[in-house]
C-alpha cells in the first residue's frame, strides 16, 4: 500500500480534528495501512524520510510501525537491518514530543526483543554510541531513551508470552553477564570501573548523591524504571544485589521525589 505524505497528513488531521465520521474513516485508512503487505518497511521509510510531518502523523506512523512489527520475521534480514538502523537514527538524532518518544522506545525495545542476541549482538553498544557524556540536552535526551528502551526490553523478556521458558532463561542469563559493562558504560564515571562486577562506591556512578540535583528528573525517573526492571532479574546474584541496593539507598531513598520509585525498584530483588 503506497500512499503519499499529503494523503497521510490529511488522514492524521482527520483523526485528531475531524468529525466522528471523518475520524472513523481515517482510523479505517490507517488500519488498512498497518495490515498491508510491507507495512513495516514502508512506514519506517516514510517516517525516516519525511521532513514536514505533523506531530500527529509522526505519532500515528509510530503506532503503525509498532503494530506492523508483529510481522518482523517475514522480512528479509537485510531489510530488518535497514529498519533497525533507520529507527535508531530517527529516535536518537531528532527531538520528539513525549508520546512519540515513548512509542519510539517501545519500537526499539521490540526490535531488540525479536533479534537479540543472535541477530543483534551489538544492540547494547549501539545504544551506548548515542550517549556522549557532555551533560547537554541532547545527551540527557539520549540517556532517557536508553534507560527507557532497556526497561521495556527487560520487561518483555521477563513477561512476554511469545517466547519459551528456555529462551527466556537464556536471554536473562546473557543479559546478567553483561550488566557490569552496561553499568560501567551508562552509569559509572570514568576511572571507577570494576571489570569484575558493580562498583561498591556509590559516588562512582554518573547519577550520584552529589550531582543528582543537576540531572533532569526525566533522566532519573527513566533510570529508576530501568533499575526496577534490572532488580527483577538480578535477585539471585548476591554481590550484584548488595552493591546495587547500597547505591539505590544512598542515592535516591532520601529524596522525596524519587524515594517511592527507588523503594519499589529495590523491592523487586
Amino acid at each position: 500500500m503506497e500512499v503519499s505524505g499529503q494523503v497521510l497528513e490529511a488522514a492524521a488531521q482527520s483523526m485528531y480534528h475531524g468529525t466522528l465520521a471523518q475520524q472513523q474513516e481515517a482510523a479505517n485508512f490507517f488500519s488498512s495501512w498497518q495490515n498491508s503487505n510491507n507495512a513495516l518497511i514502508s512506514s519506517v521509510r516514510f517516517l525516516s524520510f519525511a521532513t514536514d510531518s505533523s506531530d500527529a502523523l509522526e505519532f500515528i506512523t509510530c503506532c503503525v510501525i509498532l503494530y506492523a512489527s508483529d510481522q518482523w520475521f517475514k522480512y528479509d534480514r537485510n531489510i530488518l537491518n535497514e529498519i533497525r538502523s533507520m529507527m535508531l537514527q530517527y529516535t536518537f538524532t531528532k527531538q520528539h514530543n513525549p508520546i512519540t518518544s515513548a512509542k519510539l522506545d517501545e519500537i526499539i525495545a521490540k526490535m531488540a526483543f525479536n533479534d537479540w542476541p543472535e541477530q543483534w549482538e551489538d544492540f547494547i553498544p549501539q545504544l551506548q554510541s548515542f550517549i556522549i557524556n557532555d551533560s547537554s540536552e541532547i545527551d540527557f535526551n539520549s540517556q532517557t531513551h536508553v534507560f527507557t528502551i532497556l526497561s521495556i526490553f527487560l520487561n518483555m523478556i521477563s513477561n512476554s508470552p511469545k517466547i519459551s521458558l528456555k529462551r527466556r532463561a537464556m536471554m536473562i542469563e546473557v543479559f546478567i553477564q553483561i550488566i557490569p559493562s552496561i553499568i560501567q558504560n551508562y552509569m559509572t564515571s570514568s576511572g571507577n570501573k570494576d571489570t569484575n562486577g558493580l562498583s561498591d562506591d556509590p559516588s562512582s556512578y554518573k547519577i550520584n548523591s552529589s550531582n543528582i540535583d543537576k540531572v533532569p528528573s526525566s533522566v532519573v525517573e527513566a533510570f529508576l524504571e530501568f533499575a526496577k526492571s534490572l532488580c527483577s532479574i538480578i535477585g539471585n546474584n548476591t554481590s550484584m544485589t548488595i552493591s546495587f541496593t547500597t547505591y539505590m539507598f544512598i542515592t535516591f531513598v532520601n529524596i522525596p521525589q524519587y524515594a517511592e520509585k527507588s523503594l519499589i525498584a529495590i523491592s523487586e530483588l
